[in-house]
């Protein structure tokens, strides 16, 4: 939504919000590029397709980096974000890989095997099966333990019908979440996917 127009530094343009900082954005009229201005915001000075920024790319960005577990390269990300310029759909793709991962990726348990997000981007790792079991490793040929001797450390994680089912509720709270504008609403989404994630543990734990 436009908040005002004026000159600056000779041109004419087109005040709207950042939805990352929510300060001044600056459209030129002549070059049709938006640029943040506030030189404390991660997208300052980064040039912007004026449709493309009244399409939501930078919206959706914040939505992703909302998602998105591991918090790093910001900066990086987002730049990554802009060269692909996603639509809607793949958008949508994106997301719903980001939360699948989340809740059913081994590698995504522990935060450190999870990928930073803009090689995530840069990747298109959303394309990428999820390993939902640990790999089987070879043992060494000593030294071997009895036959029939079972190790629940190293026992493979196994996806049950149930959890399969919560993780699809858990991929439709995300997104009605993402359409959700209060505060107050995103909490109360928020706690329910928390709920299903812990009967999603304790499933998983009834397993072992």
């Amino acid at each position: 939504m436009e908040t005002g127009r004026g000159f600056i530094n000779g041109e004419l343009t087109i005040m709207k919000p950042c939805p990352l900082c929510q300060k001044e954005v600056r459209e030129s009229e002549n070059k049709k590029q938006i640029r943040c201005v506030n030189k404390g915001c991660t997208a300052s000075y980064l040039k912007i397709d004026a449709k493309k920024f009244n399409e939501g790319l930078l919206n959706g960005f914040v939505k992703f980096w909302e998602v998105y577990p591991r918090k790093t390269s910001k900066s990086n990300t987002l730049k990554a974000w802009i060269k692909l310029s996603p639509d809607t759909d793949l958008f949508t793709t994106i997301v719903k890989s980001v939360v699948a991962h989340k809740f059913e990726s081994v590698q995504w348990k522990n935060t450190q095997y999870i990928p930073y997000p803009d090689s995530w981007i840069r990747g298109r790792c959303w394309e990428n099966e999820i390993l939902r079991e640990e790999p089987v490793q070879s043992k060494p040929q000593f030294n071997q333990p009895p036959m029939g001797y079972t190790d629940k450390k190293q026992k493979d994680v196994q996806s049950t019908p149930r959890t399969k089912e919560l993780t699809k509720d858990i991929i439709q709270l995300t997104k009605v979440m993402l359409k959700v504008a209060g505060k107050k609403e995103k909490e109360k989404i928020l706690e329910q996917i928390a709920d299903k994630q812990t009967e999603i543990e304790r499933e998983l734990a009834r397993t072992d």
